[in-house]
């Protein structure tokens, strides 16, 4: 038997079109910044820019730094919004790609803030190590209990109650159906989780779904 845990680091860039349009903005230099509002202005009837009295009796100087100070206040903003990341010299969007745990790693934060003692938690990380990245629990609880046994020795061997107690609480972690070992017991967690255990998709699944995988309509009803 080969138990192997696998870790896989990916990036995604979490912008929405207006972020993305608002992030284009407030790189612009000032004087490109001001032109580009009065372009839009031109071009949409419906905007009107109406300076306040303050804004009026400033210099060009001035406003050009007035300008200055908001737009790096914004700038400030969507930083610490991303991440508080360093981004001089760098291109924005890629300060705003965000790196999500592995799975393995999100079911460990989970299992660590369960109501386990040492051994069980050790074992619940075995079980999580042979976890594959679909979420398919694909080891059998006896290899994995005879592993943690003999890995332990000579303490006191954990039963067959013990890791199947393990198992089933990790069954109950984000995201729904992680740890089950094929489709069905997956789909079953999922309707358990919402308390559909006495739906008439929860019989199906359980009695009918090779039946169901068929479309064997007339013969399920």
């Amino acid at each position: 038997m080969e138990l192997k845990q696998s870790q896989k680091l990916t990036q995604t860039l979490a912008l929405t079109p207006l972020m993305k349009q608002s992030l284009q903005i407030l790189q612009l230099p000032i004087l490109e910044l001001k032109n580009y509002i009065e372009n839009q202005i031109e071009e949409n009837p419906v905007l009107d820019y109406e300076s306040s009295n303050e804004e009026r009796q400033l210099s060009k100087n001035e406003q050009i730094d007035h300008f200055a100070e908001i737009q790096d206040h914004y700038s400030d903003h969507f930083s610490d919004a991303a991440g508080g990341a360093d981004t001089d010299g760098m291109d924005y969007q890629h300060t705003l790609a965000v790196s999500h745990p592995s799975l393995h790693e999100h079911l460990i934060k989970q299992l660590k803030t369960s109501p386990l003692d040492a051994r069980r938690t050790a074992l619940g990380e075995l079980i999580i190590a042979n976890i594959d990245e679909s979420g398919y629990f694909n080891t059998s609880v006896e290899e994995i209990l005879h592993c943690f046994n003999k890995i332990n020795q000579p303490e006191p061997a954990l039963t067959r109650q013990d890791i199947d107690k393990v198992l089933q609480l990790i069954q109950t972690f984000d995201p729904p159906g992680v740890a089950a070992r094929n489709l069905q017991e997956c789909l079953l967690i999922q309707l358990q989780l919402r308390n559909r255990q006495h739906a008439i998709a929860y019989t199906l699944v359980k009695n009918h779904l090779s039946s169901l995988a068929k479309n064997q309509i007339a013969q399920l009803a």
